[in-house]
């Protein structure tokens, strides 16, 4: 299969799981994390973190510390992240793009991975694709990925 071909599949998937996570609005949806052992949870427009501090059931919201949010969301089952509960109102607006975003994050780190082109090719290839035009600090991050995967894909 071509490299264009498996782009083009990653995309229509990632469209189609983005259309499948927005119908389910009662659910928390996991979302991968920084590292590989991390994740984050979307609810309602917004990213919360697991609070792995006594209860298994609190999610807190991820702008606690940059905006003082108190936030916090409860589930009865950890393993069960239906009909979550929130307690406490966001203190700043929910973002309707969260999933968009992510979305544009992991096709940039996987494309920074597999490919061999140009940076900014598979940052403007991505953002043609995705209705989402990030920030300068995406792809300064990009940079930094690549070149943490040693020296063969120092290309550049």
């Amino acid at each position: 299969m071509g490299q264009d071909k498996q782009v083009n599949i990653i995309h229509h998937w990632r469209i189609l799981s983005n259309v499948m996570r927005r119908m389910n609005t009662f659910k928390m949806i996991r979302l991968r994390g920084k590292q590989s052992n991390t994740a984050k949870y979307y609810f309602d427009g917004h990213i919360y973190y697991h609070d792995g501090r006594g209860s298994s059931t609190i999610f807190r919201c991820k702008e606690k510390n940059c905006s003082g949010c108190v936030a916090r969301v409860y589930v009865e089952h950890f393993n069960n992240l239906d009909h979550p509960e929130v307690v406490y109102e966001h203190n700043h607006d929910r973002d309707d793009n969260v999933l968009l975003k992510e979305d544009f994050k992991e096709e940039l780190e996987m494309l920074a991975r597999t490919t061999f082109d140009d940076v900014r090719d598979i940052f403007d290839t991505v953002r043609r694709k995705e209705q989402y035009g990030p920030s300068f600090e995406k792809y300064r991050h990009l940079n930094r990925l690549r070149r943490s995967f040693g020296p063969c894909h120092n290309l550049f």
